[in-house]
């Protein structure tokens, strides 16, 4: 019985760290993009909160809280120098409130800047957007 013993207690020491490991599980799937193979492309939704924005209509720098979601396509994603453009659809609250489109480049990550159009609400004006932004993976 105690070589019995002897033998279980060997066996469970020198087996594989692998055998007593648990499987991982999968990893996530994007549901509304992809990216390819290497992972250097991939298309997806994103957040954006827009914090200050340039009017290009009225020449003045307008501080604002604009939300926005979009989607667009992101270069080297798992990367710190992330890059990428996105179509948005935004609110932009303030004095008059407002609805947008626009087209914002990625940077870094989060840094978000682009160009914007006032369709709904406001004087229809142009301006500039900045703020911060992430991918919803």
């Amino acid at each position: 019985m105690r070589l019995i013993k002897s033998i279980i207690v060997a066996l469970v020491l020198l087996a594989s760290p692998a055998v007593l490991a648990q499987a991982a599980p999968p990893a996530p799937t994007r549901t509304f993009g992809g990216c390819n193979g290497p992972g250097t492309i991939c298309f997806g939704p994103s957040a954006l909160l827009s914090v200050t924005a340039y009017n290009l209509t009225a020449k003045t720098v307008e501080a604002s809280f604009s939300p926005g979601l979009g989607y667009g396509v992101t270069f080297f994603q798992k990367q710190w120098y992330a890059t990428g453009l996105d179509v948005f659809v935004s609110m932009k609250t303030g004095p008059y409130s407002t609805i947008s489109y626009s087209v914002i480049g990625k940077f870094a990550n989060y840094l978000r800047i682009g160009v914007a159009r006032e369709v709904i609400g406001g004087n229809k004006s142009w301006y500039i957007p900045l703020g911060v932004g992430a991918d919803i993976p």
